[in-house]
């Protein structure tokens, strides 16, 4: 019988090795299915505002003999101001990032140090890159959050519902039709809201060239093109009064998100990784789950029952249900890692 036991094993092996071919072949088959998927949301992304630049002067014709006397409306020349501010953007990034990795690396847990410990040590050196990522977007997202405040807080709609406001997202269609089109800006409005374009040009250069592959490639670039396409969409059709409420709390949110980065791969007691998380966890649910949620339902409610005439209304409202969802999924990745404790582990997230 004992002659048996290793047939058994290699039996049992095969089958093992069979299993997980069979599993791999599933994943990868997931995988395929989905990146067809979001690049279909791409193509329909970069088509609906590639038809908002085409019919751009159309569209103003309906409105522009209803504007206030002396109300500047968006012009395609504006978007200049995104390559201008886009090669600043650029400089601090590399600046930045590259200054900070060596400074920063020491700092990462010490199993990431030891060239003894081959595949760890590979993890480090993509881990002081992450990291000094990271640091970048975190101080980037704390100076629009700051600068974005001081431009949008006379704005009687910015949403109390994140507290720093005392406004009601409401007020963005209580003036009625075409009213609501013709809100007051702040002399740099333009600026803060065209630098989220740049800002996302800028990631998505480093998504295409320098990140290291990763297997939510599609997803990211899906993300990176939808808000690209959102802002220049809202901004053209001068929606960008729907449009700040949720680049604000994209901005606000994400201060959250990449402080609990920075921490995640660091030398700190364990228990500490675990508070970032929850409060990421927290923010993202209440306000990329719920004032979001709400700004989505008011823009749709708005369209169908006050404007349906304005076929740009349902276009973003159709954009925004996408960024949504994509939220509620990384809610629920977020969500996932923190039960299984793998931000206390130090693993990727």
């Amino acid at each position: 019988m004992s002659l048996n036991k290793p047939e058994f094993k290699v039996e049992s092996d095969k089958n093992v090795v069979e299993d997980e071919k069979h599993s791999s072949k599933k994943d990868d088959d997931t995988v395929n299915s989905l990146s067809i998927f979001f690049y279909t949301l791409i193509f329909l992304a970069l088509s609906g505002t590639v038809l908002m630049i085409v019919s751009f002067d159309s569209y103003w014709s309906s409105f522009v003999d209803k504007k206030p006397e002396g109300y500047k409306i968006p012009s395609l020349t504006d978007l200049w101001m995104v390559l201008y501010i886009l090669p600043f953007i650029i400089a601090a990034k590399v600046i930045f990032e590259y200054s900070l990795q060596d400074l920063f690396y020491p700092l990462l847990e010490k199993k990431y140090l030891n060239p003894n410990d081959e595949e760890n040590f590979k993890l480090g050196l993509v881990y002081k890159k992450k990291t000094a990522t990271g640091l970048f977007k975190l101080a980037y997202f704390i100076f629009t959050s700051i600068a974005g405040y001081y431009i949008l807080k006379d704005l009687k709609f910015m949403p109390k519902e994140i507290f720093i406001f005392d406004g009601d997202m409401n007020d963005i269609y209580s003036p009625g039709v075409p009213d609501y089109l013709f809100f007051p800006k702040h002399e740099y409005f333009d600026m803060y809201y065209l630098m989220g374009i740049s800002y996302v040009l800028t990631d998505l250069i480093w998504l295409l060239f320098v990140y290291e592959a990763q297997t939510d490639f599609a997803l990211m670039l899906l993300h990176h093109v939808l808000t690209i396409s959102l802002i220049l969409f809202s901004y053209l059709t001068n929606l960008s009064s729907v449009g700040v409420v949720i680049l604000y709390l994209h901005d606000f949110s994400d201060v959250f998100c990449y402080f609990c980065r920075t921490t995640l791969n660091l030398e700190i007691p364990k228990f500490l990784r675990v508070i970032p998380a929850i409060m990421l966890f927290l923010n993202w649910a209440y306000v990329r789950i719920y004032v979001f949620g709400k700004c989505i339902y008011l823009l749709g409610n708005f369209s169908t029952t006050k404007h349906p005439s304005n076929i740009h209304l349902i276009v973003l409202w159709y954009f925004l249900v996408i960024l949504f969802f994509m939220h509620a999924f990384w809610l629920a990745q977020i969500g996932r890692r923190l039960v299984s404790f793998k931000f206390v582990d130090g693993s990727r997230f």
